[in-house]
């Protein structure tokens, strides 16, 4: 007669924890934050240099909001870091160039740091959440641009 062994439980497309997926893409998503944040300080930025920074923004502005325990990271990001990008937004309205202060900088550097503390320790599904809200958010502001 032969063992039978326990069924397996399907549980769905599984997805790797944030932890694990930022570290095996590490390389690529630190890079691309680090190297936004470097070229407006000191090379010769791009809007979409700007744009990654902003989207770091309003990631950690949605996620932040998603549950009581992940207000901090609304509040730092809406007390610390919107004002920062919003300087150097108002700064390129300005003048047309992009570009940082010596204070700036040292915000936007913690901005990266924080940004990964903080997504690391969150489900993936917050992310996609959060990408999703934020991408409608961004359609909903082109679409009132070409009206």
């Amino acid at each position: 007669m032969r063992k039978q062994g326990k069924q397996r439980k399907a549980y769905g497309n599984p997805r790797a924890p944030i932890l694990v997926m930022r570290q095996l893409e590490e390389v690529e998503i630190e890079s691309r934050e680090w190297k936004a944040v470097n070229v407006l300080a000191y090379g010769n930025p791009t809007t979409d240099d700007f744009n990654t920074i902003q989207d770091m923004l309003n990631l950690l502005l949605v996620a932040g909001n998603s549950t009581p325990e992940r207000k901090y990271a609304h509040d730092m990001a809406d007390n610390l870091f919107k004002p920062v990008i919003m300087s150097i937004q108002q700064r390129f309205n300005k003048t047309g160039r992009w570009g940082v202060t010596a204070t700036e900088l040292v915000t936007l550097r913690k901005m990266v740091v924080f940004n990964r503390e903080f997504w690391i320790r969150q489900p993936t599904e917050l992310l996609a959440a959060s990408a999703e809200e934020v991408k409608a958010f961004y359609l909903e502001l082109s679409e009132k641009a070409a009206a």
